[in-house]
């Protein structure tokens, strides 16, 4: 039993790693606190679904697809509403206040497209079937799932220490105006950044939607616990990020079966609030002076 609850856990957290991962890219290079990510999971799991189950295009192209759409949106978004705020020097709160009503904008649209109905993308059955090893069972697509999780962690990380873009992101996100002095082209990187930060949400929706399937609502969760995770774990960086996601999944999937699910946010924002106030400094990095 426990054993099954610590599996189903990380299987949970390995999504939220994505989605922390998401935020905590896009909050340390630009400074804006992207609520707009709800917006870029919903686009990038229903244009997957869209292309390959109503559409049917082959499998991989409607996967890319669905990838594309949420990075171009997360560009878009930083194009037509983050940057023009920036030019009038406005307030962070500013910033993220126009996030969420973008956010609710887009999720209004895509009703208006795709209905609330949940949708999901089916797989082989192969993928369903389970595995048992000792008392705990998985499935093959947990396993590709955990996965997927593992290489795209795996490749950010690469990127961010051993490309010269990925050293000009990190440049950027400890000071934008030295790294703009120094020639660094910022426009461009926040550019990259919202792209990368889009598709790795989008992924989580695309994850889900062919495990236990997403609607409207899914990634409102997805990115309030990610984001959670960002800033818990960001301090040390990706590794903290994923490892302090695993573990709210594993608490999450503990607690469902000994609390009721109300209880979960009031655990997960307890935790923030308890941060915030015995290091209110220490959050992504940033030491206690």
């Amino acid at each position: 039993m426990v054993l099954q609850i610590i599996v189903n856990g990380i299987v949970a957290g390995a999504l939220y790693v994505l989605s922390g991962l998401s935020f905590g890219l896009i909050y340390t290079s630009t400074g804006v606190f992207h609520f707009a990510n709800v917006a870029a999971y919903t686009i990038g799991g229903f244009v997957f679904f869209q292309m390959s189950v109503v559409w049917g295009l082959p499998f991989p192209l409607a996967l890319a697809i669905g990838l594309a759409a949420a990075s171009v949106l997360g560009i878009l978004i930083e194009w037509i509403c983050y940057k023009p705020l920036r030019e009038q020097q406005a307030s962070s709160l500013q910033i993220f206040l126009t996030s969420i009503g973008v956010t609710f904008v887009l999720q209004n649209i895509y009703l208006l497209i795709w209905r609330s109905d949940p949708r999901v993308v089916p797989v082989f059955e192969s993928l369903l079937d389970g595995r048992q090893i000792g008392p705990v069972r998985v499935t093959h697509l947990q396993f590709v799932i955990i996965g997927v999780v593992a290489a795209l962690w795996g490749i950010l990380h690469l990127f961010m220490t051993r490309t010269r873009t990925g050293k000009a992101i990190r440049a950027f996100a400890a000071d934008p105006d030295v790294a703009a002095l120094m020639g660094i082209d910022t426009r461009r990187l926040r550019i990259i950044v919202f792209a990368i930060g889009s598709a790795l949400i989008a992924a989580v929706a695309q994850l889900q939607i062919m495990d236990l399937g997403i609607d409207m609502t899914s990634g409102f969760d997805v990115v309030i616990i990610g984001t959670i995770a960002a800033l818990l774990g960001g301090r040390w960086g990706i590794t903290g990020i994923a490892l302090v996601s695993l573990l709210i999944g594993i608490i999450e999937n503990a607690g469902m079966i000994m609390l009721a699910v109300q209880w979960k946010y009031i655990i997960l924002f307890g935790l923030v609030i308890i941060l915030l106030y015995l290091r209110p400094k220490a959050i992504f990095g940033t030491k206690d002076r």
